[in-house]
């Protein structure tokens, strides 16, 4: 079985994006080894979300219903004016609720732990996720070029000179083998990694991960990396999918409802090193260094916001395989500095 990437920029005006997922029973809401959510009456899957009165939200591919809390008093709801037919207003808040507890709610926390890169559970309170990183979204802007590097190799669990405050939910990622070391192996399980304003896309920047994807989820889709979704903003978005059902899964750069398939590139069960460089509109793709796609992109939107890697909280789409060394710097790199960076190398 061979499998395919989605990379690129995902909208959530409300009434657009991607593709719609329409249920018809519980067993069509499927968030990996996790129970089923519900198949609510206006077709749309919905899921767990302690933000909404009703305990539910509706899933990112809901048409115009994307990301919106199910009525808590079980009225229909109007996608159009997200106000519901019994009159009160259904509540339209950011998509994408991170573990650190936005919601306002008190969750196990769970951490990498700073000294060691062990993945460990914290305490039962929300606010005392891991803090080693500086503070979030009032962090500075350096001049060094490496904003993130996630290399689960013992030690702070982001090793550029960030530092960035991670986590995990629901409990963090088990060790596995890479092929720089050691791996983080994703079973329905994601990270976070904090707010911070130079994880900003609107600009110049190369991300690259080594992958190995083992089996598609029930909604077929599979989140790598994403920056949090927000309202009225683009977010940058690499994930694994299943678009036609087959038994080949495609290759995609994506940019709101439009996308590029490239097929055949990725096998299940095999490390790949994937790299994307995003600059003024453009966008290019390698795999294993081989240039896959190229051309124009939507720009994602400035926003100060966390990533997520693995999954993505509100809406599922976990990762069932493993990532190693995965690195985000706020500039091109050339083709021979990402042949270091594949061999696991710091650049000068």
């Amino acid at each position: 079985m061979r499998f395919a990437w989605t990379v690129g920029v995902l909208s959530v005006l409300s009434g657009c994006g991607a593709t719609a997922f329409q249920c018809e029973n519980d067993l069509d809401c499927v968030r990996g080894s996790r129970p089923a959510g519900t198949c609510e009456v206006v077709g749309y899957c919905s899921f767990p979300d302690s933000g909404c009165a009703s305990g539910q939200r509706y899933a990112e591919f809901s048409d115009a219903f994307g990301g919106l809390c199910v009525p808590a008093d079980g009225s229909s709801m109007s996608a159009s004016s997200g106000v519901t037919e019994g009159g009160g207003s259904s509540s339209s808040s950011s998509t994408g609720a991170s573990a650190s507890g936005n919601s306002g709610t008190s969750t196990p926390a769970t951490t990498v732990e700073p000294t060691t890169g062990t993945l460990t559970t914290g305490p039962d309170e929300t606010d005392s996720a891991e803090t080693t990183g500086a503070d979030a979204s009032t962090g500075e802007v350096t001049e060094s070029d490496l904003v993130l590097w996630l290399d689960f190799e013992p030690g702070d669990a982001d090793k550029s000179d960030y530092n960035h405050t991670v986590s995990c939910a629901p409990v963090c990622p088990a060790g596995t083998s890479g092929p720089l070391g050691s791996a983080a192996l994703f079973n329905d399980e994601f990270i976070e990694v904090a707010a911070h304003p130079a994880f900003d896309f609107s600009g110049d920047f190369t991300f690259t991960v080594w992958l190995r994807f083992d089996e598609m989820n029930g909604l077929l889709r599979a989140n790598v990396v994403a920056q949090q979704y927000a309202p009225d903003a683009t977010a940058f978005d690499l994930s694994v999918q299943d678009l036609d059902g087959d038994a080949l899964y495609d290759l995609v750069l994506g940019a709101e409802s439009m996308g590029i398939g490239i097929t055949d590139r990725v096998q299940d069960g095999v490390w790949h090193f994937v790299a994307v460089r995003m600059q003024s509109g453009q966008q290019e793709v390698f795999v294993d260094e081989e240039l896959v796609s190229s051309g124009p992109i939507t720009v994602p939107s400035s926003q100060n916001a966390p990533l997520f890697v693995g999954g993505l909280p509100a809406f599922g789409f976990p990762l069932e395989g493993a990532l190693d060394d995965l690195r985000i710097y706020r500039r091109i790199l050339s083709d021979g500095e990402l042949t270091t960076v594949r061999a696991g190398d710091p650049l000068d």
